[in-house]
């Protein structure tokens, strides 16, 4: 259950964010800003894991921590599921902008004329008819960072406060997921700790199919319903 709602409130945080950076890369920014911009979220993309997660310790945590105080919460000195969502979400943007990106660029530039033929604001083409002709890319981009945010293991442990209890639904509660749980018995080769994480790999890989599987399908029905 945490895993799950983790990915999903890390979907809803870094989809936005990623399809209208790629947005504004694409089809907004002058071509010196969106070359260099397209460069760091190449570099971004390309960042190990361990690096968003000291990250996270270093900015986020102190930061939930003096808001979980500011509002009157109890927080295990920020590790929380907010943090957690937090570094995944930094991780998950530059994938889905660099789907994104790669997806509306491919788009007719007819399209979008058209569109302004008739009348339409850049910003109606832009939303209405360019994002509309790309969802399918970037429908995959959101697919890659549901993968990325249900396997990451060393970034939520340093994070989460690997509790040993759940679920965990509170912003500001520590929480673990099956691959945090899997990295702190990694020491184990042998007995029942073993037997659990052996267990739960298997767990992780069956959630990761039939996620993958689900949102493959609401893809394809996306697009049966537009043709």
């Amino acid at each position: 259950m945490n895993t799950l709602y983790i990915a999903l409130l890390t979907v809803l945080l870094s989809f936005p964010v990623g399809v209208l950076t790629a947005l504004f890369i694409a089809r907004i920014a002058p071509k010196p800003i969106a070359a260099a911009m397209r460069t760091i979220i190449e570099l971004l993309a390309s960042v190990p894991s361990i690096v968003f997660g000291l990250v996270g310790v270093g900015l986020f945590l102190p930061l939930i921590y003096n808001l979980a105080r500011s509002l009157g919460f109890n927080s295990a000195g920020g590790y929380s599921v907010l943090g957690t969502v937090f570094v995944l979400a930094l991780m998950s943007i530059p994938t889905i902008t660099a789907v994104a990106e790669v997806s509306i660029r491919q788009v007719d530039e007819s399209l979008a004329q058209a569109a302004l033929a008739l009348g339409a604001t850049p910003t109606q083409a832009n939303f209405k008819i360019v994002l509309h002709a790309a969802k399918s890319g970037i429908f995959s981009g959101a697919i890659l960072a549901v993968g990325r945010s249900l396997g990451e293991a060393t970034a939520v442990a340093l994070v989460s406060g690997n509790a040993r209890s759940g679920p965990s639904f509170g912003l500001f509660q520590t929480t673990a997921t099956i691959t945090s749980t899997l990295l702190q018995g990694l020491k184990e080769t042998v007995g029942i700790d073993y037997d659990i994480r052996f267990t739960l790999g298997i767990l992780l890989m069956i959630v990761i199919l039939l996620t993958n599987a689900a949102l493959n399908f609401v893809k394809r029905k996306v697009g049966k319903l537009d043709a």
